[in-house]
């Protein structure tokens, strides 16, 4: 970062925390919540200096989550209980819970930044020129001939409908039903769920990068991913699609389509959460097994008149990526209640799911309906779920975490280096995030860096066999 610019960017949180001070007209929380914000973007600031993409790109949505997660508890108090779907527990909304809970929060992650740029010094450097400086990379507007690509889309798309018809029919990848699942033969019920929930959208990420930008086509993306959200009831299968897509035409300055995939990114979570709730209340997938999910549409479409928007979806579409309520939740967990420490390691950090039940019902006060499922949180809750009061553990998981994405960045620019695209640095950075994110599974994080030393070594020996040629 240029002085200039990291002169600027000071004197603008300077200015932030002079208007944060002029809030304690309002409240001291309201005050208290500003200051954290802007602490969180000073994080976000000091982790532009880290030079791997995928540690700049982590902390840009983790300090993002957290901002709206504090400002969601902030402003809609009322929308949240003691237990249940939206619970806090004991947690007042006073500035010094708020204090209490998400400093911490802030010390830890400065930390994770702190190791990460003393770790630059003492290792090889990434790379001579980073991929993001390269002039090598995919133009912005693409040109006619990646109409190809396009209609490889549109091609995978139509082959791939009746696929998540086939799985929805037979339960297949369901959220929270896996009770009714058919059972089927080699394992084609694990192969489908995590080819599309996983490999699918990298294949359809990597596509769209390289196809030209069309009204057409991202309706009919979009489109799809509502689909794959409904077959799978599922809001994070509906942000692995139309999230990359926002940010790949955020990346080419298409503003209105990165609006319209935003817009939609909204509208299909709240849409998706009342297909859900009204599955889940009224029985209906136990009912409509074995059919078509034309036939849910007709039996739910009629409910579709009493829709109205609900301040509570909208913030648990916000709680989706955690940073809020989660990280309150994970403040008042108990390892003891839920198999003790070495437990709740296991489960976070090795899949483990032994009282995966117990813990999810532990963080929310709350036991879901059968077909339901209220989760673990976030990475930050789960974080602070097994280190919570032991600074020791604490600080191995900052050492941890640190050699993760210190992994992933060299990775991934070596990767990229040797394709000479910043195409293909945003199509192996997008994974990580969604996992880290949107499942918040250590364990495909581990296949995923599994699956990128196969890639660099792949490409490794390609390189060897053109020199040798």
């Amino acid at each position: 970062m240029k002085v200039y610019n990291l002169s600027v960017a000071l004197t603008t949180l300077a200015f932030l925390m002079a208007c944060a001070s002029v809030m304690l007209i309002k409240s001291f929380t309201t005050f208290t919540v500003a200051m954290l914000s802007i602490l969180f973007l000073f994080l976000l600031l000091y982790s532009i200096f880290s030079k791997g993409i995928a540690t700049r790109i982590f902390f840009i949505v983790l300090c993002v989550s957290h901002i709206i997660g504090l400002w969601t508890l902030h402003l809609f108090q009322n929308s949240f209980t003691n237990s249940g779907w939206a619970a806090v527990k004991q947690f007042d909304f006073s500035a010094e819970q708020f204090i209490i809970i998400f400093l911490p929060v802030l010390a830890m992650y400065f930390l994770v930044i702190i190791l990460l740029n003393f770790l630059d010094v003492f290792l090889p450097p990434l790379s001579k020129i980073s991929p993001l400086n390269s002039n090598n990379h995919l133009p912005l507007e693409a040109n006619n001939k990646t109409i190809k690509f396009n209609l490889a889309i549109v091609f995978i798309i139509l082959f791939m409908l009746p696929v998540h018809d086939f799985m929805f029919s037979n339960m297949v990848a369901v959220t929270g039903q896996s009770h009714l699942q058919n059972p089927l033969p080699f394992k084609i019920g694990g192969i489908l769920f995590y080819f599309t929930k996983i490999l699918l959208p990298i294949i359809l990420l990597s596509l769209y990068f390289r196809a030209r930008s069309s009204l057409i086509l991202l309706i009919i993306v979009l489109g799809y991913a509502l689909f794959v959200g409904l077959t799978q009831m599922s809001r994070s299968s509906l942000f692995m699609l139309v999230l990359p897509i926002l940010l790949i035409h955020q990346y080419r300055r298409d503003y209105l389509y990165t609006a319209l995939s935003g817009i939609f990114l909204v509208s299909g979570g709240i849409l998706l959460g009342f297909f859900r709730e009204i599955a889940t209340e009224i029985n209906i997938l136990e009912i409509i097994k074995g059919q078509s999910i034309i036939d849910l549409f007709y039996l739910i479409l009629p409910e579709l008149s009493n829709f109205s928007f609900q301040y509570e979806t909208l913030v648990n579409i916000a709680s989706r990526f955690g940073g809020g309520q989660d990280v309150v939740l994970a403040s008042q967990y108990s390892i003891d209640a839920t198999g003790g420490l070495l437990a709740n390691l296991s489960r976070i950090f090795l899949g483990d799911l032994t009282y995966a039940s117990e813990s999810s019902w532990h963080l929310y006060d709350f036991v879901p309906l059968q077909g339901q499922g209220v989760g673990y949180g976030g990475i930050t809750a789960q974080l602070i779920q097994v280190s919570k009061g032991n600074y020791l553990l604490t600080l191995l998981i900052i050492i941890f975490l640190s050699i993760i994405l210190k992994i992933f960045d060299y990775l991934i620019i070596k990767i990229s280096n040797r394709s000479k695209n910043i195409s293909v640095t945003y199509i192996l950075v997008m994974p990580v995030i969604l996992l880290f994110f949107l499942y918040s599974s250590f364990v495909l994080i581990y296949y995923y860096i599994v699956f990128l030393v196969c890639i660099y070594n792949l490409l490794k020996v390609n390189l060897n066999i053109k020199v040798k040629e």
